[in-house]
């Protein structure tokens, strides 16, 4: 956190890499109505206008003088609220699907004006790429090409409030931008890079919600785990693994110590 604006808003400084294996779903078509069909992990409360895809197409058309008369079909695999970017990704994916079932040709300072009013991640997503993005979420810039690595998602069942994780929040911001290396030639320079960075909610979330911590340490301990993080304001941990056995034998012992626990392994 580089610091607050006066009218609330924080000051981002994060870096987001995107697994190509771990997705949500979205069918758009045209039809005479609004309409909103969602399964899998659709928590209670984010359907209908409350959930992030329905209101970027209600955004969308509005900015472009239309009706939402589009049906969306929302198979939702990322988990809600464990800081994966998964509702900030849907949102992103609904503006672009718009701006091509519609044909709608606009600025890019109207679009990211568009991006940004739905959260401050969603420009972000909208870009797609392994990035770092900063002030409130409007500055993207590229980072170096990353090394593959393997990396091991663990949510333990539980949701956060950013709005609470914030609060909580109790740490100094930091008075001067970290520089990113201009290349990484292995994993383990990567990971060196990251311990010299911090996720600054991570000790709010944890203390809000313990099971986060408790996910970040078994983690920690697992063999072959260069570095466990939380993800975003949470409530999701993640640990980077450069051999992808030992990232598997942790899963597995997660599903065994953990079952309820929703786990998932990809390469970056």
């Amino acid at each position: 956190m580089m610091g607050k604006r006066a009218d609330g808003y924080h000051l981002l400084d994060s870096m987001v890499v995107f697994l190509q294996d771990l997705h949500d779903t979205l069918t758009i078509e045209k039809i005479d109505k609004m309409q909103f069909l969602a399964t899998g992990l659709v928590p209670k409360g984010a359907e209908g206008e409350n959930n992030l895809a329905v209101k970027a197409a209600i955004a969308v058309a509005r900015h472009a003088h239309m009706k939402p008369h589009v049906r969306i079909r929302l198979e939702k695999c990322i988990p809600s609220g464990a800081g994966l970017g998964g509702g900030s990704a849907d949102a992103a994916a609904t503006v672009s699907a718009l701006e091509q079932l519609w044909n709608i040709s606009w600025s890019e300072e109207e679009r990211q004006k568009l991006l940004l009013s739905l959260g401050a991640d969603v420009p972000v997503c909208y870009h797609g790429k392994p990035c770092r993005f900063e002030g409130i979420g409007e500055i993207i810039s590229s980072v170096p090409a990353l090394p593959h690595f393997s990396l091991l998602l663990v949510w333990p069942d539980i949701h956060t409030s950013t709005k609470d994780v914030f609060e909580k929040r109790a740490s100094a911001y930091r008075d001067m931008r970290t520089e990113i290396p201009a290349s990484f030639k292995d994993t383990g320079d990567l990971v060196n890079f990251l311990r010299s960075t911090t996720n600054d909610l991570q000790e709010a979330a944890e203390e809000i919600s313990p099971a986060i911590r408790a996910a970040r340490l078994f983690l920690e301990m697992k063999d072959g785990c260069l570095l466990a993080r939380m993800s975003g304001s949470g409530s999701c941990v993640f640990g980077i693994f450069e051999d992808r056995a030992l990232c598997a034998e942790a899963q597995a012992q997660i599903h065994t110590k953990f079952p309820a626990w929703w786990t998932h392994t990809g390469i970056v």
